[in-house]
């Protein structure tokens, strides 16, 4: 009986061909709470408008806002997305920006 050899067309993916694959968000600037320590969601939202301010002052659109997933950041993030009108279009970050524990934004 003849031995059959499997072959596979699986290619090894370099980082940036699978960012472009699963169409990458490339954010401009970007917003991390994790460097702020243990906050109340009046700081946050205080950080969260100065932040827009600022790049509003500076021209940019695309944001990474990083919250980690924690019971205060995150939802109180969402809340203020979900009502700010400067906002085009917020989405929950893909594969390569923190997923679950990041909003990618655009401003109008």
């Amino acid at each position: 009986m003849k031995k059959v050899k499997k072959t596979t067309n699986k290619k090894n993916y370099t980082l940036d061909e699978l960012k472009v694959m699963f169409d990458e968000f490339k954010a401009e600037v970007e917003l991390d709470y994790h460097s702020y320590g243990i906050l109340t969601p009046e700081a946050v939202r205080h950080i969260y408008h100065e932040f827009i301010k600022e790049c509003q002052t500076n021209s940019k659109k695309r944001l990474l806002i990083i919250t980690g997933r924690g019971a205060v950041v995150r939802p109180t993030i969402q809340k203020v997305l979900r009502s700010d009108k400067r906002i085009e279009r917020y989405n929950i970050a893909g594969t390569f920006n923190g997923k679950s524990g990041a909003f990618e934004v655009i401003l109008i």
